[in-house]
């Protein structure tokens, strides 16, 4: 795992983009500001699908994130 990235139960904090991602109860990908001491501001989320600004963005940093969201639900599911 990129050291850049770091767990938390079901959430991924990402330094890449300073924003905390993790599945929404409807498996929709969501994604809030991290706070630099830790945590995160969730009454800042927001969906990713919803982003209007996608120049500058590293899809390679960002499906990373959805490929360990993803395996993470999976042994939660499977295992849990």
């Amino acid at each position: 795992m990129n050291r850049k990235l770091y767990n938390d139960e079901n959430y991924i904090v990402s330094e890449e983009f300073g924003r905390t991602f993790w599945f929404d109860t409807n498996n929709e990908l969501m994604s809030a500001p991290t706070y630099t001491k830790g945590g995160f501001d969730k009454s800042q989320s927001d969906y990713v699908s919803e982003w209007t600004e996608w120049e500058g963005v590293n899809y390679s940093k960002l499906f990373e994130i959805v490929r360990h969201l993803t395996i993470k639900k999976h042994f939660e599911v499977k295992h849990g």
